[in-house]
């Protein structure tokens, strides 16, 4: 109850202090208050992509905040705070100065879900694929979903190998593969998804926990 209290007041605040200072540019605020109706009917996905265009067109970061906001509602975490905090490193936005604090909030709840993976390799620049995105390679730090992450390193000329990762929420898991050796000439490397790669398990099928009523008040301003 105070935590449904505290998300009321949150959006209350958001919403009276927004209207305020708000600076008027017809057709963008139009788009913002659609996303916004959108996302109240809980139409996120039409949302997500209504931001998505706008951000495409103005590149403003208060866009990219609520592409963040909109992609942490249909448990997109990963991207969610990738541009969240792309979004927030700007300081010449004033929406995003102004609701900083709010928003550095959402960044904690999307980094509840997310965790990193660091991959050590015999085969240096290696590359890592989880859910069939390269996500970097052998060496990075790598933020995913956490929980059960099954990821793929693959190196030019050698056989593909899969490994199942259990990364914690906010922690770190670490795993080492060594790819095994270039196959003699001649011979057939058997493509990833074959021989030594584990069926993919996407990532993002996991059951997905409700977005936190901070974010959605966010959303809405």
């Amino acid at each position: 109850m105070r935590r449904q209290l505290l998300s009321t007041a949150l959006f209350t605040a958001l919403t009276v202090a927004s209207a305020a200072s708000a600076q008027p540019r017809p057709d963008d605020d139009a788009l913002y208050a659609q996303g916004a109706a959108l996302r109240a009917q809980h139409r996120d996905e039409e949302a997500l992509a209504l931001y998505r265009e706008l951000h495409e067109r103005t590149q403003a970061p208060r866009a990219l905040a609520q592409v963040a906001i909109a992609e942490g509602a249909v448990g997109r975490w990963v991207d969610a705070e990738a541009h969240l905090v792309a979004a927030l490193a700007s300081g010449a936005d004033p929406w995003v100065t102004r609701f900083r604090a709010a928003l550095m909030a959402s960044l904690a709840t999307m980094r509840a879900h997310v965790g990193t993976l660091r991959v050590a390799c015999d085969v240096s620049g290696a590359a890592v694929w989880v859910d069939g995105r390269r996500v970097g390679a052998v060496g990075d730090e790598l933020r995913v979903l956490a929980g059960t992450v099954n990821f793929e390193v693959r190196a030019e000329g050698r056989p593909a190998v899969a490994r199942v990762a259990t990364v914690p929420a906010r922690g770190v898991a670490r795993e080492e593969v060594w790819l095994p050796p270039a196959p003699a000439v001649g011979a057939v490397v058997p493509a990833p998804g074959s021989t030594n790669v584990a069926p993919a398990v996407a990532v993002g099928d996991a059951p997905r926990p409700a977005p936190s009523t901070t974010l959605r008040a966010l959303g809405w301003v």
